[in-house]
């Protein structure tokens, strides 16, 4: 019999691998019957087991309720095989986080009892399960007699919940609150963190928080408030036993925005937290340039002696989109420490989401495919908007988005 030769073999099965990482952009789903904003939202994020998983909202069921699903073998299915949120009322704002053992989490906000108010599951093996009595049903872990909005979900490496959430009261001021689940209840974060002002002071018009678990194991917050000239952002971490500002005057004037245009509004922050130690923050600020108005992406980091920008001009002027029509940052960080941002962007009345990398002071596109949208429709029927942004442990890069008049929500993977 005639021997095949061993350096073809080998050959052949070196090629085969290759195939599989093919450094470019690659569709890997179409979410459709996704309820579009101002209603409602999603959430992606990846497994520790590289899986990723997307929370969003549908109406398939007859009102709009909180579906997750996770990519399993070529398709998107279904986590617990039905919606998650189960309620009688509108379910929006989904907040999706998986712990270190692979068993996923969301919050958000549901009208069932009369107002909206913040409800937590989790999914047990078998099905979507509350954490403690009503944390998904009646005022849920909120129990406000005001509005409670934008929740922000994290887990600390021992499982531990912790969300935070915009909460308006009669007055029409809102406020940022917290809790966590402390083993029998959802407890506050120190005293008057689910009360009165919250962590924002006095008469305030604070919303859309981001939340991470930061370098000591603690959570770190940060939000846009509207109360003073301009929209900032402001911050603080919980050091233990009370909350710290995060530098010098992350929570008073005008916060961690205040390198940016005198007057401009600074809103929509995202947090990252990475594992060297280094936390960044990206935001997007609307403000003139000349006689033109303006719309970037900023982005900062925090390195333990104060925050710097990401690289050079990431926080002045055009920001680090370079642009002034971009909005929706989202951001992630690969194994390597490598940090990477999307965001939306309007260009020559097309809508696009762009992805970039950072390398050492400069970015890059990845692959050949440097954004997505419809550029032959015009931003109300074609725009991409509100990006996510994941990467698995093997370096693959997920991103996705809502397409603004449709019902679908758009998904691809980069394969380096």
């Amino acid at each position: 019999m005639r021997r095949f030769p061993f350096f073809i073999l080998i050959t052949i099965l070196l090629l085969a691998g290759c195939g599989q990482r093919s450094n470019s952009w690659e569709e890997i789903g179409d979410l459709a019957n996704a309820v579009i904003p101002p209603r409602g939202s999603f959430d992606l994020t990846v497994g520790p087991d590289g899986t990723p998983y997307i929370a969003y909202v549908s109406e398939r069921s007859g009102n709009a309720e909180i579906y997750v699903v996770r990519y399993v073998e070529d398709e998107w299915v279904t986590v617990g095989g039905g919606n998650v949120s189960n309620s009688g009322g509108t379910s929006v704002l989904p907040s999706l986080a998986i712990s270190e053992d692979g068993i996923p989490f969301v919050a958000w906000a549901d009208n069932s009892s009369g107002s909206p108010q913040i409800f937590v599951r989790f999914y047990d093996g078998f099905a979507w399960a509350e954490i403690g009595t009503d944390s998904a049903t009646s005022e849920g872990i909120s129990a406000s007699g005001g509005d409670s909005l934008w929740p922000a979900l994290a887990l600390d490496s021992a499982g531990t919940p912790y969300v935070a959430w915009t909460d308006t009261g009669a007055s029409g001021f809102s406020s940022i609150f917290i809790r966590h689940w402390d083993g029998s209840q959802w407890a506050e974060l120190g005293a008057g963190s689910a009360t009165g002002n919250g962590l924002s002071s006095g008469a305030t018009e604070a919303k859309h928080p981001s939340l991470v678990i930061g370098p000591e194991g603690q959570p770190w917050l940060v939000w846009d408030d509207g109360a003073g000239l301009g929209t900032s952002v402001y911050g603080q971490r919980w050091d233990g036993s009370g909350w710290q500002e995060i530098g010098a005057g992350s929570n008073s004037g005008e916060g961690l925005s205040a390198a940016a245009m005198s007057g401009s509004d600074n809103v929509n922050p995202v947090l990252l937290a990475g594992p060297n130690g280094t936390v960044y923050l990206a935001w997007n600020n609307q403000g003139i340039i000349g006689t033109a108005t303006s719309q970037s992406i900023y982005a900062l980091q925090f390195d333990g002696n104060g925050w710097r920008e990401v690289s050079s001009g990431s926080a002045a002027e055009y920001g680090l989109s370079g642009n002034t029509s971009d909005w929706a940052p989202a951001m992630a960080l690969d194994n390597d420490g490598r940090l990477y941002a999307a965001w939306a962007t309007l260009d020559d009345n097309a809508g696009y989401v762009n992805i970039q990398r950072r390398d050492g002071d400069s970015w890059r596109t990845l692959g050949e495919t440097p954004r997505f949208g419809v550029p032959d429709k015009v931003p109300a029927i074609g725009e991409p908007s509100l990006p996510q942004l994941a990467i698995a442990g093997d370096g693959t890069v997920y991103l996705a988005w809502l397409v603004a008049g449709t019902d679908s929500i758009k998904i691809q993977r980069y394969l380096p």
